[in-house]
C-alpha cells in the first residue's frame, strides 16, 4: 500500500488551509492511530487522519473509533479546544509540525512520517511533554522532558542552488535516480520521473541545469488523481505522471480527497488485490514456511550431532556391548539394556534404542 513521500506531502499540507481553525475532538483509531476533527470557520468541520507509520491525509470518513489510550488522552487534555496557529512540513521532509494556542500556552504536535512513525507534544521551548515512541539514535534522542531535535536535514530540491545541486551530483558516487529518490527525498517513482520529465538516460551526459529547473517544477503541478491498471488501482499522485501515460487516470479535486479514495478502497477491498499478487504472496509464505521446517530440521540435527559427539566414548562403548551380545542372543541384548537407566526405549523387533544423553 502507499507510503506518503516528501513530495507527495508537500501537497497535503499545502492544500489543508486550517489556520485559526479549532480542535473539536481527538479520535482513537488503533493503537499507532489516530484522526483530530477541527472546526473551520471557512471550511466547517475538517477531519485529519494521522496514521503511523507514514499517513496523514483529510478525509471526508470518519472510521470507527476505539478506546482512547493514554496517549489519546493524553493529547484530548492538552489540545481540547485548541487554535491552530500554522501547520507546516520540515523542508521536504516527512514531518509535520502545528502549533497551537491554548489557555495553557503554546504547544506543538510533531508528527514524522518516517521509519516506523511517531508523534510528539512539545511545550513552547521545544520540551518533550509526551511521545508516541521514545527511542535514542547516534545523533538525537526522543526521551521524557528531553528537548525535541528534528532529524538530520536531506537536501532540499526546491530551495537549493544549481553550484551545490551540481556539487551534490557529482560527488557522489551512485546513480542520479538514488540521490534524488533518497539524498534529496523524492522517493523512487518521483525520482525516474525528473529525469523522463528532463529527458535524462545516461547520467554521464546529464544536463544537470536543466535538471534542476525542472525538479522546481514538480511542486507548480495541479492535476490530483488515482492511477489505475485496468480495473486495478496502481498508484496516487498530486499530478499526472508521463511514467503513467499508457495508464488510466482518474481525476480529483484535490490530492487529499483523491487519497481519501485511494486508502478507502484499500481498508474495503483488500481481498480484491491484483489475483497475481495474492498467488505470489500465497507462494512466499509457503515457502518461507518451509524454510523455517527445513531451518528446524536443520538445528534439530546439529544439536543431535554435537550429542552424539560430545557423548563419542559412552555411545560407542554401548554399541561395543550391544555387538558383544546379540553373538550370543538378543534376550541378554534387552536385559542388558533394561539394566541401563539411560535406555528410554527397546524396540526389539525394529532393532531400535531410544537413548537419553
Amino acid at each position: 500500500m502507499k507510503t506518503i513521500s516528501g513530495l507527495e506531502l508537500r501537497y497535503i499540507i499545502n492544500e489543508l488551509n486550517l489556520n485559526n481553525a479549532k480542535v473539536d475532538k481527538i479520535f482513537q483509531l488503533d493503537a499507532g492511530s489516530f484522526m483530530i476533527r477541527f472546526h473551520s470557520a471557512s471550511q466547517g468541520k475538517v477531519m485529519l487522519n494521522i496514521k503511523m507509520p507514514n499517513k496523514l491525509y483529510k478525509t471526508e470518513i470518519k472510521e470507527k473509533s476505539t478506546e482512547p489510550q493514554g496517549f489519546v488522552m493524553y493529547l484530548r487534555k492538552k489540545l481540547s479546544n485548541a487554535r491552530l496557529l500554522s501547520l507546516k512540513q520540515i523542508g521536504l521532509e516527512r514531518i509535520v509540525e502545528f502549533k497551537f494556542q491554548t489557555k495553557e500556552g503554546i504547544y506543538y504536535l510533531i508528527i514524522e512520517l518516517f521509519a516506523k512513525g511517531n508523534v510528539l507534544l512539545l511545550d513552547e521551548e521545544k520540551l518533550i511533554l509526551q511521545a508516541l515512541y521514545y527511542k535514542k539514535w547516534k545523533d538525537r534522542v526522543i526521551k521524557p522532558k528531553g528537548r525535541y531535535d528534528f532529524p538530520p536535514k536531506r537536501h532540499n530540491l526546491f530551495e537549493i542552488d544549481e553550484k551545490l545541486f551540481k556539487q551534490i551530483i557529482e560527488s557522489a558516487k551512485k546513480p542520479i535516480v538514488k540521490i534524488l529518490a533518497v539524498d534529496f527525498g523524492l522517493s523512487g517513482i518521483y525520482a525516474e520521473e525528473l529525469l523522463l520529465r528532463a529527458n535524462i538516460v545516461d547520467d554521464k551526459n546529464c544536463n544537470l541545469k536543466k535538471l534542476l529547473n525542472t525538479g522546481k517544477t514538480l511542486l507548480n503541478q495541479a492535476e490530483p488523481g488515482i492511477v489505475f491498471e485496468g480495473k486495478d488501482i496502481i498508484d496516487v499522485t498530486p499530478f499526472r505522471l508521463k511514467l503513467y501515460a499508457d495508464k488510466e487516470y482518474k481525476k480529483f479535486d484535490s490530492f487529499n480527497q483523491a487519497l481519501d479514495k485511494y486508502f478507502l478502497n484499500f481498508n474495503e477491498t483488500t481481498k480484491k488485490e491484483n489475483p497475481k499478487l495474492i498467488k505470489l504472496r500465497k507462494i512466499i509464505d509457503e515457502q518461507e514456511r518451509l524454510i523455517k521446517q527445513i531451518k528446524e530440521g536443520i538445528k534439530d540435527s546439529e544439536e543431535k550431532a554435537n550429542a552424539i559427539y560430545n557423548n563419542y566414548l559412552e555411545i560407542k562403548d554401548l554399541f561395543d556391548k550391544i555387538n558383544e551380545l546379540k553373538g550370543k542372543s538378543w534376550d541378554s541384548v534387552q536385559k542388558f539394556l533394561e539394566k541401563n537407566s539411560k535406555v528410554k526405549k527397546i524396540n526389539l523387533k525394529e532393532k531400535t534404542i531410544v537413548y537419553g544423553l
